[in-house]
Parts: C-alpha cells; structure tokens; sequence
C-alpha cells in the first residue's frame, strides 16, 4: 500500500508542478476535470448517479461553479442562487426526486466544485498567485503525511475511533506540528530564493489553520463514506482510492489559504 502511495505521488507531483505553473486555461480546466471526477464519486456514493436528470443536473452546475464562482462575489452569489432555483424549479415541477437527493446536488457541488475553485482564485492572485497556491498543496499534503507516519509510529489514543479507526490524536498534533514547521520552510525560501518576504508569525498561524482544515476534510469524507458504507469513494489513484480520497483534505484548506491571504498583511 505505501508502495503505490509513493509511485503515486512520483507520478502526479510532476504533472500538480507543471499544471499550476501553465496558463489559465490548463490549470482551470485541470480543477474542472478533478472536480467532474469528484462528483461524480461523491454522486456514485451517494445513489444519485441512479437519477440521470439530477446526475446530468448536478454535472453542469459543476462547469458554472468552477468556472464563475472564481470571479467576483456577486457571480458567486448568482450562480449559487442560480443552481439552487433550477433545483428547486425541478424538486417543484417534475416531482419525481427526493428531497435528499436534491441536497445531496446541492451539498456536492459546494463541497467539490465551488471548493475547489479557490485553488484558481488563489493562483489568480495579481502577481504572487503563482508562489502562494502551493500553500494549497503544501498545508493539505504535508499534513497528511506528518498525522500518517505520526500516528503510525506514536499513536496510542484513538481520535474517532467510530468514524476513522486509523486515526490518533498523536497522529492528527504532529500532522498540525509538521505543517506549521513546512510552512515556515516554505515561507524561508520564498525569501531567500524569489526575494518575497513574508510576515512569518502569520505564515505560522496559517499553517496551524490549514492543519485543521485539513484534518477536518478528512474526518468530513470518513463521515460520508461511513455513511454510505463505502471504504474508498474510487479506485482512480493505486495506494490512495478515488480523487475524493486524495482531495479531501484540499477541499477544506483552499479556501482557507485563499481568505487569508486576501484578509491578511501577510506580505511584509
């Protein structure tokens, strides 16, 4: 199993580099391809691929999500209106879907698509989007691995042993430690290589908050496969399971990276 995580992760970190450093259009398109997969899992776990209009319904909403709610707020705001009102307009007048089904549309494609797309938001960030997206990938991965080996060579007590049994809080504290300490590498080199200064104590607290973002996607996905009684949303990624299974961390911290730095005096 490690095994496979590895040669996965050899694989897709090269392809992750060249993407996010390509035009807009290859990186917005690569979210939109990764969040199509996504739902599209989320939806098979869920029972709504059985509904092909809601299934279909859910789809397109999921380009208009990526692909506006990145602009400005109220394109965001309209867009999310817009989807709720053509499924509602649906749940109304044709009358043939569960009111479950429709929040699971509803719920998807914020959870995926919308969420995701603050890694173009945060890559679109006038000048510095280039070198601070990778904050996305840095606070969702690097906790992964620190809270994975953490809890594999120091966890003793179970975190949420009825929803993810493998989890410790040894594992979850150093996964949080581990990332407040890349950050700051992170930070460091961005001085010392491409002459960006940033205020450390800030890169420090976002790196405790993406952490938690983190490891709170985790425990959102453990959830809902628990649920749906599933191991792995897919079988897309050897070692890891579906996409979901990889992103789920990411989902929750690109938001959080993207209001920070926009919210924050993090450049000095």
């Amino acid at each position: 199993m490690l095994i496979k995580r590895l040669l996965t992760s050899i694989v897709c970190i090269p392809m992750i580099v060249f993407i996010m450093l390509s035009k807009e259009i290859y990186y917005s398109s690569t979210v939109l391809l990764v969040s199509y997969v996504g739902i599209f899992e989320f939806f098979k776990a869920t029972q709504i691929v059985k509904n092909k209009f809601l299934l279909f319904l859910g789809n397109l909403i999921c380009f208009f999500v990526i692909f506006f709610c990145n602009k400005t707020l109220k394109i965001a705001l309209f867009t999310v209106f817009l989807c709720v009102g053509v499924i509602l307009f649906y749940f109304i007048f044709i009358n043939n879907a569960k009111f479950k089904d429709i929040f699971l549309v509803i719920f998807g494609n914020i959870y995926i698509p919308y969420m995701l797309s603050y890694i173009i938001s945060t890559r679109k960030i006038e000048v510095l989007g280039k070198y601070f997206v990778w904050f996305i990938f840095l606070g969702a991965f690097s906790t992964d691995i620190f809270a994975y080996f953490g809890g594999k060579f120091f966890g003793k007590h179970k975190l949420i042993p009825k929803i993810s049994p493998n989890k410790t809080i040894e594992g979850a504290i150093i996964g949080i430690i581990g990332n407040i300490f890349v950050f700051g590498v992170f930070g460091f080199l961005l001085k010392k290589i491409f002459n960006i200064s940033l205020n450390l104590l800030l890169v420090f607290i976002m790196g405790f908050l993406t952490a938690l973002a983190a490891e709170s996607g985790d425990i959102v996905a453990s959830i809902i496969k628990r649920k749906h009684k599933i191991k792995d949303f897919g079988s897309i990624l050897p070692g890891h399971g579906g996409i979901l299974d990889r992103l789920d961390s990411l989902i929750f911290v690109a938001p959080i990276v993207y209001f920070f730095l926009i919210h924050t005096k993090i450049m000095r």
